[in-house]
């Protein structure tokens, strides 16, 4: 799931950056990201001067039937 949400960031951004896909577009498209939506990961921010994108993580298990069940531990603090 992270590398799924991770794609549509990615994708994102190469929409963002336009026809003419160069680094000097695909950067700047990026960092014009805030709270991006996934419906996977955390939003996303990046800044010009923060490239970290997402600052928390939750853990979750798949349980039989694909249901999905959060767990209590929130990984925000580690990543901040």
């Amino acid at each position: 799931m992270a590398g799924y949400g991770a794609a549509m960031v990615f994708v994102e951004g190469l929409k963002r950056a336009g026809r003419q896909l160069t680094r000097e577009g695909f950067v700047p498209a990026l960092e014009s990201l805030r709270g991006f939506e996934t419906g996977f990961i955390f939003p996303i921010t990046f800044t010009k001067d923060d490239h970290q994108g997402m600052k928390g993580g939750k853990i979750f298990k798949v349980l039989p039937g694909g249901k999905m069940e959060f767990l209590e531990h929130d990984l925000s603090p580690y990543w901040q």
